[in-house]
């Protein structure tokens, strides 16, 4: 999707792509504080996916009780 100011005309090719009004400025970030930004979210997703894990293991040993206890009571009638 093209810039609304480039779509008008009023906007050179170089200041669209590289100076923006629209986009905040980040400071400049040093290696150490970039690994250890990336090593934050590592860490978030891992949490992320063994907390999907645990809830699917979860939802498998429960649809296993179900099924048994279902079996069960049909094999009394």
């Amino acid at each position: 999707m093209q810039h609304p100011r480039a779509i008008d005309g009023t906007m050179k090719n170089d200041t669209a792509a590289g100076n923006s009004n629209d986009m905040p400025s980040s400071p400049a970030m040093s290696p150490f504080e970039m690994s250890v930004r990336y090593s934050f979210v590592y860490s978030d997703i891992c949490r992320f996916c063994q907390d999907m894990w645990a809830n699917i293991a979860t939802t498998r040993s429960r649809a296993s009780q179900h099924i048994i206890a279902s079996v069960s009571l049909l094999g009394l009638y």
